[in-house]
C-alpha cells in the first residue's frame, strides 16, 4: 500500500503542500516535467491539487518501472518473472509491482475461475457485478527479497489476499508450498487457485448445512428471527412468550458446525433471567421447553 504525507500551511492554505515520501530516491521535481508544471499553478483549488497529485502518481509508476528494470537486469528469474506477469509498459490488468528497497512484490490476481462457488456463498442476492468485484478483490502477493549482488531469494514471501467477506466465510485458507526447486509466479498460480476453490466449496458446504438448521428452527415453530445474520448464517435471536412473560432466544452457530454443537442463550420471562446453554443435555432441555411454550419440536 503506497502512503504519502501532505502537509499544508494554516496560514497559506492555498500554497502547495509538502508531500513526505518513504523513498528517498524518489525526486519528481526533478525527474517530471508534469509535476513541476501543476506546482508553478499552485494549489488554488481541489481540482489543482488533484492534478497534482496525479502527475506524482504517474512520476511514482515511472519511477518503479526503472526500479524494476533494474532488478530485473541483474536477476535472470526476477527478469522471467517481469516478462511473464507484466507487458512491456510494465503494467497489466491481472498483475501489479512494486519495489521497496532489496524486496520486489507482484500481486497477481487469483480470483479466475470461482464464480462457481461465489454465488452459493454470498447469497443469491448477489448482482453479477458484485460476484465480478468479489473475484476481482482475491489477490496472490508474491514477494522476492534480494540479496546485496541482486540475486533473488529461492522460495519468495505468500500471502492470499481476500475481501473481508471471504475472510470471515473462509478462515484461514492454507497456501500450497513453492516447489525448492523452483517455480514461476504463473505456474504457482493454477495450484492457489484449486486450493481456494476447494476451500470455497468447503465453506459453501457448510454455509449451507447453517442456512438449513435456522430454517429448521423456523419450521419447528421459532417462526422469523428478529435478527439474523444472512451473510455467514451463525447466529439468529427469536422473541418467544409465554404465561410467564416474553424470551429472547439466541442461538449461535460456529464454522465447525454440527461438529459443534449450537450455543444457546435465552433471556428473560418473569423473573428476567439468563441462561447459556451449549451441551447437548442442555440443548436437549430447550427443545422440551420451546414445546411447552409452543407446542413445537425444535432440532438443537
Amino acid at each position: 500500500m503506497l502512503k504519502w504525507q501532505l502537509t499544508f500551511d494554516k496560514v497559506g492554505a492555498q500554497r502547495v503542500p509538502d508531500f513526505l515520501f518513504e523513498e528517498e530516491d524518489f525526486l519528481p521535481l526533478l525527474q517530471s516535467t508534469p509535476v513541476t508544471s501543476c506546482l508553478q499553478k499552485g494549489a488554488q483549488d481541489a481540482q489543482s491539487l488533484l492534478l497534482l497529485v496525479r502527475a506524482l502518481l504517474s512520476s511514482y509508476a515511472d519511477y518503479q518501472r526503472r526500479r524494476l528494470e533494474s532488478f530485473a537486469a541483474r536477476d535472470s528469474r526476477l527478469k522471467f518473472e517481469v516478462e511473464t506477469l507484466l507487458d512491456r509498459s510494465g503494467s497489466s490488468s491481472n498483475a501489479q509491482v512494486m519495489t521497496n528497497g532489496n524486496r520486489v512484490t507482484f500481486v497477481v490476481r487469483a480470483g479466475d475461475g470461482l464464480e462457481s462457488v461465489f454465488p452459493s456463498m454470498s447469497g443469491s442476492q448477489s448482482s453479477a457485478a458484485d460476484l465480478q468485484r468479489l473475484q476481482q478483490e482475491v489477490k496472490l502477493k508474491v514477494s522476492w527479497s534480494l540479496s546485496a549482488s541482486g540475486a533473488s531469494s529461492a522460495v519468495p514471501a505468500l500471502q492470499l489476499i481476500l475481501p473481508p467477506i471471504l475472510v470471515e466465510l473462509l478462515g484461514k485458507v492454507e497456501l500450497p508450498a513453492w516447489p525448492p526447486h523452483g517455480m514461476c509466479t504463473l505456474e504457482y498460480l493454477p495450484e492457489v487457485r484449486s486450493a481456494l476453490q476447494r476451500r470455497c466449496q468447503q465453506a459453501a458446504a457448510a454455509l449451507s448445512l447453517r442456512r438449513g438448521f435456522f430454517q429448521s428452527l423456523a419450521a419447528a415453530g421459532l417462526g422469523e428471527p428478529l435478527e439474523y445474520d444472512a451473510t455467514t448464517c451463525c447466529t439468529a435471536s427469536y422473541e418467544q412468550h409465554n404465561e410467564e412473560g416474553r424470551w429472547l432466544l439466541s442461538v449461535d452457530l460456529t464454522s465447525t458446525f454440527p461438529q459443534q454443537k449450537p450455543r444457546v442463550t435465552i433471556q428473560g420471562g418473569g423473573s428476567g433471567e439468563s441462561k447459556t446453554m451449549t451441551q447437548p443435555g442442555e440443548t436437549a432441555f430447550l427443545g422440551s421447553q420451546l414445546c411447552s411454550w409452543r407446542n413445537a419440536t425444535v432440532l438443537a
